[in-house]
């Protein structure tokens, strides 16, 4: 069956991981194996032995980094694709795994520089483009640059229609929500609410 297979799989991988400790191959082959069967913890620390031993490998990266998001560990994807950033500056999918986990921290603003900085090397690759570009609509967002937002969303629209329309339909009638509950309670006054909406970016 396959699961005997996975198994035997993995004891070959774990004896040969002993037979040469040294050899980043043998842990990346180990790790891929752990990953597969949803062993994300011990397919995270397999993946940070290979690039400790080879750091040369985009691939392990990228899988490390997509092992850290599952695991939602987000400190340890903002080290390592921080480190991966290092190492593979024009590789679009690290600059969104960084931007990703600044997101997830509330570091807003960081996450807006490094999704502006990778969009350019997305361009390429429509499915990643809206994900750096809707991700963006969502930081502007947060950070209340609604324009920004609305800007970032509209460049994923084309690409991506409906989702994207649904998404920054779900956002305007938040913020007209919010709007209108702080008017109702007093906290946002006739003048600010005009004052927001005349908001734009620096």
């Amino acid at each position: 069956s396959s699961d005997l297979l996975t198994t035997q799989a993995l004891e070959l991988t774990d004896i040969l991981v002993q037979v040469h400790p040294k050899e980043g191959k043998a842990h990346a082959m180990h790790a891929d194996f752990l990953y597969r069967e949803g062993k994300l913890k011990e397919a995270q620390e397999a993946f940070r032995k290979t690039v400790a031993l080879d750091n040369s490998k985009f691939l392990v990266w990228n899988q490390l980094l997509q092992t850290d998001y599952d695991l939602r560990d987000y400190e340890g994807l903002l080290k390592e694709s921080n480190d991966a950033l290092e190492l593979f500056p024009t590789q679009a999918i690290v600059y969104l795994f960084n931007g990703l986990a600044n997101m997830q921290l509330k570091k807003y603003d960081e996450a807006i520089e490094i999704f502006n900085s990778g969009a350019a090397y997305s361009k390429k690759d429509k499915q990643l483009s809206i994900q750096f570009y809707s991700s963006l609509g969502d930081c502007y967002n947060f950070v209340k640059k609604y324009k920004d937002s609305d800007a970032a969303y509209e460049k994923a629209l084309p690409q991506h229609g409906p989702a994207i329309a649904s998404a920054l339909a779900k956002r305007v009638v938040e913020r007209e929500k919010t709007k209108l509950a702080a008017v109702a309670d007093g906290t946002l006054t006739d003048k600010d609410l005009r004052r927001s909406e005349e908001h734009t970016s620096e």
